[in-house]
């Protein structure tokens, strides 16, 4: 049986917390035994940010989110944003209804 590698499940890598340290750190992590990432955005900014980090690296997947108090002027926004991308898995709720938009990818 070979080595199982690491799945961060659910992570922020925001610029604003790491400065100008984000990307040679994301770029070090397949080296260090981690496989894949799921970038988690919790706003309309923060997901666009994951979002972009999984395009970028092969290893990442975005979930992209939105807290139910600003469901009702960004939800419908992220959703078109994150669908269009093949490197996102979502789940929005705003608190009344729950709108999801799954892609599921045979091969990373």
């Amino acid at each position: 049986m070979g080595t199982i590698g690491i799945f961060d499940s659910h992570s922020h890598y925001f610029e604003s917390d790491f400065g100008e340290e984000l990307y040679p750190m994301l770029d070090s992590l397949p080296q260090k035994g981690v496989e894949y990432i799921m970038a988690i955005g919790d706003s309309l900014s923060s997901s666009r940010s994951q979002i972009a980090l999984a395009e970028r690296y092969p290893y990442i997947y975005a979930a992209a989110g939105i807290h139910p108090e600003n469901a009702e002027t960004a939800g419908i926004v992220i959703v078109q944003e994150a669908y269009n991308s093949l490197r996102v898995e979502l789940a929005l709720e705003n608190g009344r209804r729950v709108v999801r938009a799954v892609k599921y990818r045979a091969t990373p």
